[in-house]
């Protein structure tokens, strides 16, 4: 009957940490921003990826690709990779 009291006794002192957590009001701005940036990255990507139709057989590397391969891919693959650990 003892353990029963204290595990309802650990219950309750999680529910009071999670209640404090609950007391830190975020500023409204903070999820908008976030929301706002995350859907501008998506559009640009969608646009940003995209193959332009031109008349001949391309020629050379295009600067976004180029951009993309050096400065992105690396760092969202070390983040998947440490996603993955």
């Amino acid at each position: 009957m003892l353990a029963v009291f204290q595990e309802i006794s650990k219950f309750r002192h999680g529910l009071a940490a999670l209640l404090k957590y609950d007391w830190v009001p975020v500023p409204l701005v903070y999820p908008q921003v976030i929301f706002l940036a995350v859907r501008v990255y998506f559009v640009i990507c969608l646009f940003g990826r995209q193959f332009i139709v031109t008349g001949g057989n391309p020629s050379g590397v295009r600067f976004i690709t180029l951009l993309w391969n050096t400065c992105v891919a690396p760092i969202e693959l070390k983040s998947l990779y440490v996603l993955f650990l």
